[in-house]
């Protein structure tokens, strides 16, 4: 999987900042989508993971952004790729800007985004849905 965080300067920017995830082969949108204001989003550099080889628990951060992008973040999931147990490649709903998590402000804490491949549904144009779930940090 490959992430990346978007950070922004205005919370109501957030949406036009990730215009990219309302795009893609399995998703299309006819809604309008806005165009963020100049330097109002700022993306950290692509972040690659391959989950077959994590056990547990893997940390993408710490991430820094300049201070002014302090109004909210995304994390964004850009690009996933599913092997099968034949070494083949599977189609996949939910890449090139799947939305796993978004913050408004500064997170009081860390938290735990968890991803799960499942099967589509029957009659499907894609082999499987990436799916993402907030886990919610134990204090």
């Amino acid at each position: 999987m490959m992430f990346q965080i978007i950070f922004v300067t205005e919370a109501d920017e957030i949406s036009a900042c990730l215009r990219d995830t309302y795009e893609g082969p399995y998703k299309p949108t006819i809604t309008p989508i806005p165009t963020p204001e100049s330097n109002a989003c700022y993306r950290s550099e692509t972040i690659t993971r391959d989950l077959t080889e994590i056990e547990s628990h893997s940390s993408l951060g710490p991430i820094t952004a300049p201070g002014s992008f302090a109004a909210g973040h995304a994390l964004v999931v850009t690009d996933v790729t599913v092997t099968t147990a034949d070494d083949e490649t599977a189609a996949i709903r939910g890449t090139g800007g799947h939305r796993a998590n978004v913050v408004d402000g500064r997170p009081a804490d860390q938290y735990h985004v968890e991803f799960d491949v499942t099967a589509a549904p029957e009659g499907a144009r894609y082999d499987y849905t990436l799916v993402s779930r907030l886990v919610e940090p134990a204090n």
